[in-house]
C-alpha cells in the first residue's frame, strides 16, 4: 500500500505554506510593478523553446522518450531537459555561461546562444520546438502558479504538486545536468510525479512509468528511470519538502504562457537564472477571484483527515 503525500509534507506545514503564499499575493495586490529591464516587459520574456530532441540543442540538452501511463492511458513522450534560447542575445554576449543557463549547440541553428533549461509542467500541453519563432513566456512565482492550476483545473494536477517540483528541481537539476540522459529522464518523471499522482511512486497511480514492454534493453532504461525518479522523491520527502528552509519563489521560475492559460502551451520550471534579474509580472488575479481560489485547496487538505 502506497504512502499518501500528507505522510511526507504534514498537513499543518502544507496549509501554512500556503497561507504564507496567500498573504504574499493579497500584498502583492496593492504593488505597483517595478523597473523594466533590459529585453523584457512586466516579467513577459521571447525565448526560442527548444528540448533535447532539437538539433539546435540536443548536444547541450539531456533526456530520452521514456514509456507511461497517465490516468489509465499508456504513452511514450520525450522526458528531460527543456530550453529557452533567449531571443535578445544583445543583453547575454561573451564566453561567460552564468549558472543555470546553456549555450546552444555551436553547429546548430542557434550557434552558441544563451538560454535557460528547466522542465515540463504540463503532461498534455502542446509543446513546439522552434529555432527561428520565437514565444512569449510571462515569468510566474511558484505560488501563483500553483494558484492558477488550482483555479483552472488542470487534469490531475495534485494542489501543492508545484511547491514539491520547485524543490525537486532547486535540488537536482544542477547534478543531473552534469550526468545524462537518463537522470534527465528521471527528474523529469519525478517531477511529473508529484504534480499528478497523489502517491510518491512512479511504479504504480495515476502517472507511472511502464516496464512491460517487449524490447529487453527498454525495459532496462525503464527500470533505471524509475528506480532514480523515486530515489529523487525520497530524497525531496526526508527533507521535508524544504518546508521552513526552501523558498520557492525566490529560488524557482515557472514560465507561463502571457495569458496565464495552462492548456495553451507547456509551461516550464526554471531555477532562478543568473544571467538577467527575473522580473515577474502580476499575474495576481482580482481579490474576489483569489479568496474563492484558496478556499478549494484549504477544503481538500481538510477533507483528507475524515
Amino acid at each position: 500500500m502506497k504512502t499518501q503525500w500528507n505522510s511526507a509534507v504534514s498537513e499543518p506545514a502544507l496549509i501554512g505554506r500556503l497561507l504564507t503564499a496567500s498573504f504574499a499575493r493579497l500584498t502583492a495586490i496593492a504593488m505597483v510593478s517595478g523597473a523594466v529591464a533590459s529585453g523584457q516587459t512586466g516579467g513577459i520574456y521571447s525565448f526560442y523553446p527548444t528540448s533535447g530532441g532539437h538539433s539546435a540543442v540536443n548536444a547541450a540538452l539531456d533526456g530520452m522518450t521514456v514509456y507511461d501511463s497517465f490516468r489509465g492511458h499508456d504513452s511514450r513522450a520525450y522526458a528531460g531537459e527543456m530550453g529557452l534560447v533567449f531571443a535578445d542575445q544583445s543583453s547575454y554576449t561573451g564566453a561567460q555561461t552564468p549558472a543555470n543557463t546553456f549555450r546552444a549547440d555551436a553547429d546548430g541553428p542557434l550557434s552558441g546562444d544563451l538560454g535557460l533549461w528547466g522542465y515540463c509542467v504540463d503532461y498534455s500541453s502542446p509543446w513546439t520546438d522552434s529555432a527561428t519563432q520565437s514565444r512569449q513566456f510571462r515569468a510566474t512565482t511558484v505560488s501563483d502558479a500553483d494558484l492558477l492550476y488550482t483555479q483552472q483545473g488542470v487534469t490531475g494536477y495534485q494542489t501543492g504538486g508545484l511547491f514539491r517540483a520547485a524543490y525537486l528541481i532547486d535540488a537536482f537539476a544542477s547534478s543531473v545536468n552534469a550526468q545524462g540522459d537518463t537522470e534527465a529522464a528521471a527528474l523529469q518523471t519525478a517531477i511529473w510525479e508529484v504534480l499528478y499522482d497523489g502517491q510518491p511512486d512512479v511504479t504504480q497511480g495515476s502517472f507511472y512509468v511502464r516496464n512491460q514492454l517487449s524490447n529487453s534493453y527498454q525495459v532496462g532504461l525503464m527500470n533505471q528511470v524509475r528506480g532514480l525518479a523515486n530515489g529523487y522523491i525520497a530524497a525531496a520527502a526526508s527533507e521535508n519538502w524544504g518546508v521552513g528552509s526552501f523558498d520557492p519563489d525566490n529560488r524557482v521560475v515557472v514560465w507561463m504562457t502571457t495569458n496565464l492559460q495552462t492548456s495553451a502551451f507547456q509551461s516550464l520550471l526554471t531555477v532562478n537564472p543568473q544571467a538577467t534579474p527575473v522580473q515577474y509580472g502580476n499575474p495576481i488575479p482580482e481579490p474576489s477571484a483569489f479568496l474563492l481560489g484558496l478556499v478549494a485547496p484549504l477544503a481538500l487538505i481538510r477533507r483528507r483527515r475524515h
